[in-house]
């Protein structure tokens, strides 16, 4: 406990001319007297309000007066019905305390009970936050209370995926997000705590992103441990179906790329700077509040969010690479997305962002600094770029032997799902497509109609290029319990926040999405399904990803004509 703060409240005693008739009760009186006087409240005299450690403490008191022997009486005061409010919200808090003084006779009652009545006080600590611990002793009438000291940190974690566009069927298809807003993917950072299920957070995030080029944050709505991310002006963020680098990466040959489902080219956007500044108790046990931001920039104000896109294909090992003498086999990510990158302030100010290097435990640091071929990735390996590759599901990526087992082209993608097919596919309810609460539905379908439970398909025919954008009204409503974590290593933490970690090499990410909207307004992926093989016929069936708001597809069995 390092502050303290007395309080006197002030509340005057009732002085009370002692009873003129004595009773021959006078004796079981005096007897009631010295017993505890809880039953006997009395008048109720008013309530009281006193500033306590950034909130306010209200009581009511109420008075009894009796006699208790020839010419002796005793005066009674009650404290209870407390309750401490701070901000917006009032907190009840049980337990009372009545003070009986004598005045006459020694058999008057005269005593505290309790002595002191401690009261635990939520949101203190002169902060906004709502948190805190501070104790408050209520004593004949005054009181004292005392808080731990608050502390702050700054943890580095080393990256967080913030999206995947999966690989869209057509050798000429893209996924990609759009110039307005998408859906935000709601993001925890409780777990990376011990007590993650005791927290209390300020009402989303005190510190929110300024938007860079194609990224930024939103305040949670429903969830106060949480904040959403969200895309914006993300034109040039999209998937790439003839992305072969180099030619053959991808288990084809030419350029033109296969017209099948292709998840060793799906899409990871991953932010390689973010930064998260917590506040704690002086002994680290429990947080109180935290913020979001990006990795100070020497002269920078403000950096840009540092954000790498980048298809498995380039994470994964090229075929044929794993040997004895090579047992992770070798990676194909751009020296472009390893090294460094240019960015220039908003004054103007030149400055260097990280690159997918700085992911690797043993990097060429000199090679790094300057230039790395792309055949030893600057020391880089695809084990140092599996927990990234891990993170999507349709590729069903084993960690620990480098190989993919992605979902076949035509299961739909709901074969993931927890909950299984038949539930996360969702059932017609006054209609709206509607899923059980609490179901573990990562993927749902983008229903063909209002009130529908069949996938939207879209046609890949070889003839024309066909472009949706989800558009949403809320006509059809998946409700899941979608949510995954995963770990990943920290670049720097200041302060003893470690010591309440988990993990004190890593730090947790947890994201989650309670409410896919199959149907709105705020979703802005685009799909561009096009293929230059003319004979080529197929109906794509579309679902969505609950947590990152980007679409999965279905191939059809049997098309003609495809690659």
């Amino acid at each position: 406990m390092t502050s303290s703060e007395n309080i006197a409240l002030g509340i005057p005693s009732k002085v009370t001319p002692p009873p003129t008739r004595i009773a021959v009760t006078l004796l079981l009186l005096c007897l009631f007297a010295i017993a505890p006087a809880f039953a006997q409240q009395g008048t109720l005299e008013g309530t009281s309000q006193i500033a306590v450690e950034g909130g306010t403490l209200s009581f009511q008191t109420y008075f009894y007066s009796s006699g208790c022997g020839p010419g002796a009486y005793f005066n009674q005061n009650t404290y209870t019905n407390f309750s401490f409010a701070i901000g917006r919200t009032s907190y009840p808090i049980s337990g009372q305390q009545v003070v009986a003084q004598g005045y006459g006779s020694y058999s008057c009652p005269n005593y505290t009970q309790p002595s002191t009545l401690p009261l635990t006080l939520p949101n203190t600590n002169n902060s906004a936050y709502p948190a805190g611990e501070c104790v408050f002793t209520f004593s004949n009438g005054g009181g004292s209370s005392s808080c731990p000291s608050l502390v702050t940190n700054t943890i580095d974690p080393l990256y967080k995926v913030v999206s995947i566009l999966y690989a869209p069927p057509g050798n000429e298809s893209t996924q990609g997000l759009s110039s307005a807003t998408t859906d935000g993917t709601t993001t925890s950072i409780g777990n990376s705590f011990t007590f993650g299920d005791e927290y209390t957070f300020s009402s989303g995030v005190t510190g929110v992103f300024n938007d860079s080029v194609s990224f930024g944050f939103a305040l949670a709505s429903s969830n106060t441990a949480a904040f959403a991310q969200t895309w914006t002006n993300a034109q040039s963020v999209a998937t790439d179906d003839n992305y072969l680098d180099p030619a053959g990466a991808n288990g084809g040959t030419g350029t033109s790329g296969s017209d099948g489902i292709e998840h060793n080219l799906d899409m990871f956007v991953v932010w390689l700077n973010p930064e998260i500044t917590t506040t704690t108790y002086s002994d680290y046990s429990t947080p109180v509040s935290y913020k979001t931001g990006m990795v100070p920039v020497g002269n920078i104000t403000t950096p840009d969010a540092d954000i790498i896109v980048v298809p498995a294909a380039n994470l994964m090992p090229l075929p044929n690479s794993m040997t004895p003498s090579n047992p992770f086999g070798t990676s194909t990510v751009p020296n472009s997305k390893i090294l460094p990158s240019v960015h220039i302030g908003a004054d103007g100010t030149q400055y260097s962002e990280p690159g997918l290097g700085v992911l690797c435990k043993n990097l060429n640091l000199s090679e790094y600094n300057s230039h790395c071929s792309l055949t030893d990735q600057c020391g880089c390996t695809p084990a140092d770029f599996a927990q990234i590759v891990v993170q999507d599901p349709l590729l069903r990526y084993n960690a620990s032997t480098l190989t993919p087992n992605p979902v076949l082209e035509s299961d739909s993608p709901l074969v993931v799902d927890g909950s299984g097919v038949d539930t996360c596919g969702g059932t017609v309810t006054n209609n709206k497509v509607t899923v059980p609460q609490g179901s573990d539905c990562r993927f749902v379908i983008v229903p063909q109609a209002s009130g529908s439970n069949a996938p939207l398909n879209i046609p890949l025919d070889g003839q024309s290029t066909n472009t949706a954008s989800q558009t949403y009204t809320g006509s059809n409503i998946l409700t899941s319990g979608s949510s995954f974590s995963y770990n990943v290593g920290l670049a720097t933490q200041v302060g003893g926040i470690g010591a309440a970690m988990k993990n004190q090499q890593t730090w947790t990410w947890q994201d989650f999405q309670n409410t896919a909207v199959s149907q709105g307004a705020s979703n802005s992926v685009q799909i561009l399904l096009k293929t230059s093989t003319y004979d080529c016929f197929a109906n794509i069936a579309v679902y969505e990803d609950t947590i990152y708001h980007t679409f999965a597809f279905q191939f059809p069995t049997g098309a003609t004509g495809c690659n």
